[in-house]
């Protein structure tokens, strides 16, 4: 990657994170972006919510095809990015940098 896309990556990143910082959802797909999946209490510790709350967010985002879930059983469901999100995971790779 050239230098200047990669300045560009990064200040994309910091104008979402600006934008969109304290927004669940987006604190949600951050989170997930360094995960392979995560729990809904996993997802809801690192968020700040309840995972009674965070449901209704999470299902917003496999509605969106932003999330798929990759395992439910009786008590637990997992989630990761969906392949339509697959670009979200590059641009959080910045957000460290």
């Amino acid at each position: 990657m050239r230098a200047n896309e990669l300045k560009d990556l990064k200040d994309l990143f910091r104008l979402y994170e600006k934008i969109f910082g304290n927004d669940i959802r987006f604190l949600i797909l951050k989170f997930l972006s360094n995960r392979d999946c995560a729990s809904i209490r996993e997802i809801a510790r690192n968020v700040g919510m309840s995972h009674k709350n965070l449901v209704k967010y999470l299902d917003h985002l496999v509605d969106s095809d932003a999330l798929e879930v990759v395992y439910t059983s009786s008590n637990i469901k997992l989630y990761k990015l969906s392949q339509n999100s697959s670009m979200l995971k590059k641009l959080f790779k910045y957000q460290e940098i």
